[in-house]
C-alpha cells in the first residue's frame, strides 16, 4: 500500500480478497478477540474500488485521436501515390458537390445520367444518399429526371425471420404431438400444399434446364444435357441438406443480435483447403444436438418420416462442411463437369486485329475484324 501511495500505479498490487480483508468488514470477520482495528485508511479502502471504477478512462479519447491520425495519414499516403479507395471516391465527390462549383457538377452529372437505378438501397449509407439527393434534387421531384430506388429491406428481413418461424413450427408440431395435445397427422401439411411448395422451390430449376436445352449452344456451354441435369440434381440435394443448417444458424444469429451482442458479416475464406472433422463437429454442435432432440420428439410423435430431411441435414452438417471445404474434391467435380456453367460472352469472343497492312508495298483495302 505504501508503494502504491508513493508510486504511479492506478491500483494497488492486491487481490480482491486481500483488499476486502483490509476493509472494516473484513477485519471484523478476521478479529477473533477484542474490537477490530479502526483507522480512516481502512474506511477509505472500502470505498477505493468504487472510486477507481468512477475514474474517467483515457481509452476512448486515445482511440478517437488514433482514428483521426490514421485517417489523415492514409489520405496523405494516397495523395502521394495518386491512389484512391472506394471511400475516397464517395467523400471526394461529396466534397466537390458541396463546394463552390457543386451546382455545375451536379447539373453535369444529372444531364449525363438523367435516370439512376439504385439497387440494394437498404445498404445505402448517409454519404451515398446525400450524393443522390444533391444530384437529383429529390425534394423538387423534377419530371426530367428519375431516381429509382430498389430496396429489399422487408424481403431480406423476412428471409431471416422465416428461420426461427420454421424452427418454432417444427417444435410446436412435434412437441404438441408428443405430449398428446393433437395428432401429428392432423396438423401436418397436406399433399396439395407440399406440391405447391415443391413447385415454388424446384420449378425455377426445371425451367432453367428447359431453357438451356432448347438451344444447342447454351446446352454445350453448360456441359451437355447429362452434366447439366446431374448438376441440378446435386444442387437440389445439397439445398435440401443445407436448409435446416441455415435455419438454426440464422436463428442463433438473430437471438444473438436481440441479446445486444455484436454481429458482423465476415467475408468468405476462399483460400482454405479442408476442415478437420473434429473442428466441424464442434462448430456444428448445436445443430447435432437439435437433431437429437427432434429425433426423440419425432419418434414420440410418430412423425419420423416428415422430420427425416431436417434431421439428416442437421446430423450431416459437420460432414458437409468438411467435404465441401476440400479443394481436391472441388477440382475433381470440375473435371467431371459438375456444376458447370457457361462462360460469359466476353470470355468467348475471339477478335482479329481491327486493321492491318499487307506486307507488300501494294495498297490494298483494310479488312475489318469479324467475330470468330
Amino acid at each position: 500500500l505504501r508503494d502504491w501511495a508513493q508510486g504511479d500505479a492506478l491500483r494497488p498490487a492486491l487481490t480482491e480478497t486481500a483488499l476486502k480483508r483490509l476493509t472494516p468488514e473484513g477485519l471484523a470477520d478476521a478479529t477473533l478477540q477484542g474490537p477490530p482495528p479502526q483507522h480512516p485508511a481502512l474506511w477509505a479502502l472500502a470505498q477505493l474500488p468504487q472510486q477507481l471504477a468512477a475514474l474517467p478512462s483515457a481509452e476512448e479519447p486515445i482511440l478517437r485521436h488514433a482514428a483521426l491520425w490514421v485517417a489523415q495519414r492514409l489520405a496523405q499516403a494516397q495523395a502521394e501515390r495518386a491512389q484512391m479507395g472506394f471511400d475516397g471516391l464517395l467523400t471526394q465527390l461529396d466534397a466537390a458537390l458541396h463546394g463552390p462549383h457543386g451546382d455545375a457538377l451536379a447539373a453535369t452529372i444529372r444531364r449525363q445520367f438523367p435516370v439512376a437505378l439504385i439497387d440494394e438501397f437498404q445498404d445505402t449509407d448517409p454519404v451515398q444518399y446525400r450524393l443522390f439527393d444533391r444530384v437529383y434534387r429529390l425534394a423538387d421531384n423534377a419530371p426530367e429526371t428519375a431516381l429509382v430506388l430498389i430496396g429489399l429491406l422487408l424481403v431480406g428481413a423476412s428471409a431471416y425471420c422465416t428461420s426461427p418461424m420454421w424452427l418454432a413450427l417444427i417444435l410446436v408440431v412435434l412437441g404438441g404431438a408428443a405430449s398428446g395435445l393433437w395428432p401429428a397427422a392432423a396438423i401436418l401439411p397436406s399433399g396439395g400444399l407440399l406440391a405447391v411448395t415443391a413447385v415454388l422451390l424446384f420449378g425455377p430449376k426445371i425451367l432453367a434446364i428447359l431453357w438451356a436445352m432448347a438451344d444447342p449452344a447454351r446446352r454445350i456451354g453448360f456441359g451437355g444435357a447429362a452434366r447439366m441435369v446431374r448438376g441440378v440434381i446435386a444442387d437440389i440435394l445439397l439445398s435440401i441438406l443445407m436448409a435446416p443448417v441455415a435455419m438454426l444458424t440464422q436463428t442463433i444469429n438473430l437471438v444473438t443480435i436481440l441479446m445486444g451482442k455484436k454481429a458482423s458479416w465476415n467475408g468468405q475464406t476462399r483460400d482454405r483447403d479442408g476442415m478437420a472433422i473434429g473442428s466441424a463437429i464442434w462448430l456444428f454442435k448445436w445443430h447435432m444436438l437439435l437433431g437429437v432432440g427432434l429425433t426423440l420428439l419425432a419418434v414420440e410423435a410418430g412423425a419420423v418420416g416428415w422430420t427425416l430431411p431436417v434431421v439428416i441435414g442437421l446430423f450431416a452438417a459437420p460432414l458437409l462442411a468438411a467435404i465441401t471445404a476440400r479443394k481436391d474434391l472441388g477440382r475433381r467435380a470440375e473435371e467431371h463437369g459438375l456444376f458447370q456453367v457457361a462462360d460469359p460472352w466476353w470470355r468467348t469472343q475471339s477478335y482479329r486485329p481491327l486493321r492491318f497492312r499487307w506486307p507488300t508495298g501494294e495498297r490494298r483495302p483494310a479488312i475489318a475484324a469479324n467475330d470468330e
